[in-house]
C-alpha cells in the first residue's frame, strides 16, 4: 500500500494541499486523539483512506446471540479512521472516503456518513490515475 499512499500524496501537492499525516508528517507529543482534534482544527478538508489494517481469519461476532455470525477471512481498517471520520464530521469538514474493496464496517458502509465511499484496489497506485477517482475527488477538492 505504500505506493498508493506515496501517489496520493503527490497527487494532493500536485494540487497545492499540504497532506497531515499523524506519524508521518506530524509527530506528537500528547495523546493522539488531542493531536487529531488540534490538526483537524486547522484543516480544510479530510480524506479517509481505508487501509486494512487487520485481518480476522476465523472469529464469531456477536456470540450466543440472535445476531451470531461467524466471519472468515475478513480485513478491518484502522479504528483511527472511525475516529477522524467522526471528528470530521462535528467540525462540518469536507470528506472524501476512499478504501480498499472489502472494508466496509463503519463509517466506509454507504450511508453512515453523507458522503459516498470510493473503493479501488489500494495494492497498487493505478487507481489514482482514472475518472471514477478525479471526479469525487474534484468534488471534494471545490468544498475546500
Amino acid at each position: 500500500y505504500n505506493s498508493t499512499v506515496k501517489a496520493l500524496t503527490n497527487f494532493l501537492e500536485k494540487r497545492g494541499l499540504t497532506p497531515v499525516t499523524i506519524g508521518s508528517t506530524v509527530f506528537p507529543n500528547e495523546m493522539p486523539i488531542l493531536t487529531i482534534k488540534q490538526e483537524m482544527k486547522n484543516c480544510s478538508g479530510i480524506i479517509i483512506l481505508g487501509l486494512p489494517q487487520l485481518l480476522i481469519e476465523n472469529c464469531i461476532q456477536k456470540k450466543n446471540t440472535n445476531g451470531e455470525k461467524k466471519i472468515l477471512d475478513k480485513e478491518y481498517p484502522s479504528v483511527w479512521n472511525q475516529i477522524e471520520g467522526a471528528m470530521a464530521y462535528m467540525f462540518d469538514l469536507p470528506i472524501m472516503i476512499i478504501a480498499q474493496k472489502g472494508i466496509n464496517d463503519g463509517l466506509f458502509e454507504n450511508g453512515t456518513l453523507p458522503v459516498f465511499k470510493n473503493e479501488y484496489n489500494l495494492r497498487s497506485s493505478h487507481w489514482i490515475e482514472r475518472q471514477n477517482f478525479y471526479e469525487p475527488f474534484n468534488e471534494w477538492f471545490d468544498r475546500l
